[in-house]
């Protein structure tokens, strides 16, 4: 169904928070970037899952 708990919502957010570097002061082409790594990241644990 490609569905997560509720509460596994906030475990997945960790995860791809913790996956990815911290830029101070990013771009705005930087930022949409690492939005749409993010969201990859996460359609792809939410599937491993």
């Amino acid at each position: 169904q490609n569905r997560i708990s509720f509460p596994g919502i906030w475990q997945l957010v960790e995860k791809v928070m913790n996956r990815h570097a911290s830029i101070a002061d990013a771009p705005l082409d930087a930022i949409l970037a690492a939005d749409q790594w993010a969201r990859t990241e996460a359609a792809a644990l939410a599937r491993a899952n």
